[in-house]
């Protein structure tokens, strides 16, 4: 039983590890777009700068400082992608291949649905999370098995009596000078009834049964920590979810908000109504908006697989997992 349900949570966590390399992979393609936008916003402003600086209107200093961002922004968009290679190469590893396999890896949702894994509330996800996450399971087989093991040494104090009973037949045949045989054949029937009472053992039962239950004692002790912890994780993985929902919206009206700025101040700066440092800080203000909106999307989905991960509905078995005074679970298979 408890090899069974350790399967299955090997098997949760390996999903698990795959899924959060997926998202993690997800974001280094988000970040790459990030910068490739960086990047376009920054030549865009140094050909505003430029053509400012050839009527006049700006400084020397003024277009190699757009300049300097162009080029900041181009090294970023390097790093990024740098760091998209290494997130594909941990993900093609975390599900078992060699890095050198070619793997085409599907893009992240734009926009993700709200409404999915959020029907239950968090007290209901905390009691599924109790009756069916794996590590519980085992541990409560664990009690069950260190219960049955108090009740053996127990019956070791009772009379033992045996009952041993036999049937044979035997058979002679006899031939002396090459005469004919001669001889027969008779049944033997026994039974024994035998009584073993303990008298006095030294304490060993008793020193025996002291042992058990304090296994006993330490196996709950590790359930009901097992299952403290379990809700808190519950909680917490329910609180980033729900935050990161909420959050989405308010980056959503972020990034639309940075981009009208940047725009009309990038306008009023080729009309020459705007400093150069005013459309400087509406660019980064539009980088960081995109970049917030992206991992707010990324913190939705890895928070969602925590969810299903800290509730015990990862990769669950079709069959339901039952407590081990049941019947054992159907281990999931690969």
């Amino acid at each position: 039983m408890m090899a069974n349900v350790g399967f299955n949570g090997t098997h949760q966590k390996i999903v698990f590890d795959v899924t959060d390399k997926f998202y993690q992979l997800g974001t280094a393609r988000q970040k790459v777009m990030v910068t490739q936008s960086a990047l376009n916003a920054a030549k865009t402003v140094e050909q505003a700068a430029h053509a400012r600086f050839d009527n006049g209107l700006a400084t020397k200093p003024e277009l190699l400082q757009a300049q300097q961002q162009s080029a900041q922004s181009n090294f970023d968009l390097q790093a990024s992608l740098g760091a998209q290679s290494d997130a594909k190469v941990a993900l093609i590893e975390s599900i078992g291949l060699m890095p050198t396999v070619t793997l085409k890896v599907a893009d992240l949702p734009a926009k993700s649905d709200v409404d999915a894994g959020t029907e239950d509330s968090v007290g209901e996800l905390i009691t599924k999370a109790l009756s069916q996450r794996p590590d519980l399971v085992a541990k409560l087989a664990n009690v069950r098995s260190k219960e049955q093991e108090i009740r053996k040494i127990r019956s070791e104090y009772y009379p033992k009596v045996t009952l041993d009973a036999h049937v044979s037949e035997t058979e002679l045949q006899v031939s002396i000078k090459n005469s004919d045989y001669f001889g027969g054949a008779d049944y033997t029937l026994g039974a024994f009834l035998t009584m073993e009472v303990p008298i006095f053992d030294g304490f060993a039962r008793r020193h025996k049964l002291d042992m058990a239950e304090a296994d006993l004692h330490q196996a709950e002790n590790e359930l009901a920590g097992a299952r403290d912890s379990a809700a808190r994780e519950v909680w917490k993985a329910y609180t980033d979810y729900r935050t990161a929902l909420k959050k989405q919206d308010a980056a959503e009206k972020l990034l639309t908000a940075s981009k009208s700025a940047f725009d009309a101040v990038l306008e009023s700066y080729k009309q020459g109504l705007s400093t150069y440092p005013e459309v400087v800080s509406t660019e980064r203000n539009l980088t960081a908006a995109l970049a917030t909106s992206h991992d707010t999307l990324a913190a939705i989905y890895t928070s969602q697989a925590a969810l299903a991960l800290s509730v015990g509905d990862l990769a669950r078995p079709s069959t339901p997992i039952v407590r081990p005074m049941l019947s054992s679970p159907r281990a999931v298979r690969p």
